[in-house]
């Protein structure tokens, strides 16, 4: 796929600022480290603290072909009024 941006950047001389890779992922509000724990050595059960918890908030990363970096986009999802939408009826 490089190749082939490579390939048309050079027949349709495009300008690298104009050439733009962008990648998301999911970073978890609560992070979860499963290697440690605070449980004494050799026990049975060792509970993980939020290793239930799925929330988690989407950032895109996104930069030029000429090493400009966009500023990150968070996407948030929720189900307050402040965080919807305007509709047109408000």
């Amino acid at each position: 796929m490089v190749l082939r941006i490579v390939y048309l950047v050079k027949v349709y001389n495009l300008l690298p600022s104009l050439v733009v890779n962008i990648d998301q992922r999911g970073i978890h509000l609560v992070p979860v480290i499963r290697e440690r724990t605070q449980e004494k050595r050799g026990s049975k059960i060792v509970g993980v603290l939020g290793g239930d918890d799925k929330r988690s908030i989407t950032t895109c990363v996104s930069s030029f072909a000429d090493y400009a970096l966009l500023p990150f986009q968070l996407i948030f999802q929720g189900t307050t009024k402040r965080v919807l939408p305007k509709t047109r009826g408000n």
